[in-house]
């Protein structure tokens, strides 16, 4: 991933103001000129979801400064406000299912990979052909402007690719819990998305979550496999890596902006969590991007 401020991208709304949903093909993605869209391998952070169903071949797409390797018949889940990028170096084919929040059935609660773990969700292959006759089925109506590609269509099409991809998660991941600890802990990690900026404080979580912290901590070591605490840390260092890669501010800017009043404590937080400093992890991942 390059090292330059991540750019930010709204959803384009192909069909209008009242559209959630679109289908990209990914080859069509790579020939897009730049003035149109940003290069692909540049790190962005979207305002929609995107899931990406690979077609042939094998590849691996960047999430959260982590290579995730991907291949024929896996769906990569692709959550609003991560950082991702195309690998400029994979050449597999792809469909990309681009929505908005608003376009997730109610009763789905698209829990598709863990936050701080991303990894693609593996069918079978019958399911995988069910799900890619879906995915093809999408963006050939989307083409050729037929009934099935209207937004209504597309959006009933996409919930069954949700629906079997989230029974798929939940059956093969054992980090994905079923029930109210899951609920819980869920709840809790999208808390942190609103607060982690002005809130570290387990406590408060949990009173909020109206749970104890005792009861928090069981609910993410069943769905996330750590500790509340380990799992609103990790949150808080995702965050540093994101502004530590893509802002140029300080290590105390960064610090600071996290809530840290002491640059040292800030330094002493992220080498508990991710094993080096703060300016360590900068310097290794641009040189990386050399």
């Amino acid at each position: 991933m390059r090292n330059e401020d991540v750019q930010r991208v709204e959803f384009r709304h192909p069909d209008g103001m009242g559209s959630l949903v679109e289908v990209v093909d990914l080859a069509e993605l790579r020939l897009r000129p730049r003035k149109v869209s940003p290069p692909i391998d540049r790190p962005t952070q979207l305002n929609f979801h995107c899931a990406q169903w690979v077609v042939r071949g094998k590849g691996a797409h960047w999430v959260d400064y982590q290579k995730v390797p991907v291949r024929a018949g896996d769906l990569l889940h692709i959550r609003p406000a991560q950082v991702h990028a195309f690998d400029r170096e994979s050449t597999h084919e792809a469909r990309l299912l681009v929505f908005l929040p608003e376009a997730i059935p109610e009763t789905l609660s698209l829990r598709l990979t863990h936050p701080l773990k991303p990894s693609p969700i593996r069918p079978t292959r019958s399911e995988a052909k069910h799900i890619g006759q879906l995915a093809e089925l999408m963006l050939s109506a989307q083409k050729t402007r037929t009934v099935l590609g209207e937004q209504q269509p597309l959006r009933h099409m996409l919930a069954a690719v949700l629906s079997a991809a989230q029974a798929i998660a939940e059956r093969n991941a054992a980090s994905l819990a079923r029930g109210r600890a899951s609920d819980t802990s869920h709840e809790f990690d999208a808390l942190i998305d609103g607060h982690l900026y002005e809130q570290k404080d387990l406590t408060w979580y949990a009173g909020e979550l109206e749970v104890s912290a005792r009861t928090l901590t069981r609910a993410c070591l069943e769905a996330f496999e750590m500790s509340a605490k380990q799992h609103l840390d990790g949150r808080v260092a995702l965050e540093a890596k994101r502004l530590l890669v893509h802002t140029n501010d300080t290590v105390q800017a960064v610090g600071a902006r996290l809530g840290f009043v002491e640059a040292t404590n800030f330094v002493k937080f992220f080498r508990r969590v991710e094993g080096l400093t703060p300016l360590s992890f900068r310097n290794r991942v641009r040189a990386f991007e050399r």
